[in-house]
Parts: structure tokens; sequence; C-alpha cells
């Protein structure tokens, strides 16, 4: 946290009430799961909330949950057999294999799902970083920073973007199954 933050229980300025206002209806707008709670943070700690949910909200449909339609399995394993020194065909052959014993279209796709969710955490946590620990300090380094609506920095970075990527998943689970039979129809807590 930033030292220059206004406490909570200081009361907000005018002008920290109509941003806060502005701010908790366009979060809402985006479908954030607590609005208010991002436009305080923006508010009395100067973070880029906003600029940071912008960026995460298109991963979670985008980069993640696509993988539960199972029609890429298809897709892959076709491509596959027409190209077969095209890249990562052996892992359109191993689906095959899977699916040839029997797993099922719905749980291979859960399971690409959480290594989707895991590759994206990942390259999330390596922005925020900021740097290659193995390298010396001579090394240039990174960050991911807010611009305006005419592409010039505003001076505020956006961190901690794996620590957010659960807030922006659009069915508010967090990553969370839909009903605790795991999928299958079986109670997991039996």
């Amino acid at each position: 946290m930033r030292s220059d933050a206004s406490g909570p229980d200081t009361p907000l300025s005018r002008e920290q009430q109509v941003r806060f206002a502005e701010l908790v209806e366009r979060f809402r707008a985006l479908g954030a799961q607590d609005p208010e709670q991002c436009a305080e943070s923006e508010v009395r700690e100067n973070f880029a909330q906003l600029a940071g949910f912008c960026f995460l909200r298109g991963l979670s449909p985008q980069q993640i949950d696509c993988w539960l339609n199972t029609q890429w399995i298809d897709n892959l394993i076709g491509s596959a057999m027409r190209h077969p020194n095209e890249p990562f065909a052996d892992a359109a052959r191993a689906l095959q294999r899977l699916l040839d014993i029997g797993a099922r279209r719905e749980d291979i796709a859960r399971v690409a799902r959480r290594i989707a969710y895991e590759a994206v955490f990942g390259v999330l946590e390596r922005i925020d970083d900021g740097c290659d620990p193995d390298l010396d300090e001579d090394y240039p380094n990174w960050r991911l920073v807010e611009v305006d609506a005419g592409g010039r920095p505003t001076g505020r970075g956006i961190d901690g973007l794996h620590e957010s990527i659960p807030e922006v998943d659009p069915s508010g689970r967090e990553g969370r199954p839909d009903d605790i039979s795991g999928g299958d129809g079986t109670d997991q807590n039996q």
C-alpha cells in the first residue's frame, strides 16, 4: 500500500466522492463483483484498479472459459490427422487416446480450462514480478502501466494482476465448479 493514501476512516473530499460514484458505476457496468471496493481502492490508494479490471476482464472468457467448449478437441484431432507434423500434433494424438479409452470430452475440457488458468496466472505473475530474478540488476525490467484515452502514461502502474484474476470470472464463482458434483453427477462430499 502507498503511504500517501487516505485511511478507510478518513472522509472523502467532495472531489473524491464524485470520482468514487463515477467509478462504482463504471465497475458495475463492467460486471465487477464488488464495484464499491474496487472504486474505494482507486480513490483512496490511487491504484489503477479500473485499468487493471479492463485488462483482466476479457481473460477469463477469452483465454480460460473458452476451453469448456469441447469443439476444440475435435478441431485439434482433425487438424493433426491432416497435418501430423504440425506443432502439438502429439497432444492431439494423446487426446484421441483418452477418448478411445472412454474419457469424456467435458472432463478433458475441464482439465484444459484449469491448465489455461494456470498459464494465464503464470504470465500475470511474471508481469507483476517486473524483472527476471535470474539476471543481474543491470538488465532491463518491465511494468504494465495505465495510459489515458490518448495513450499517454498516467504515472500509475497496474499491479497485482495475478491476485485479481479470480475476481473477474464472469460467473462470479472465481473458478469454482458450478455444482459440487464435479460435472459427473456424483456428489464429491460423500
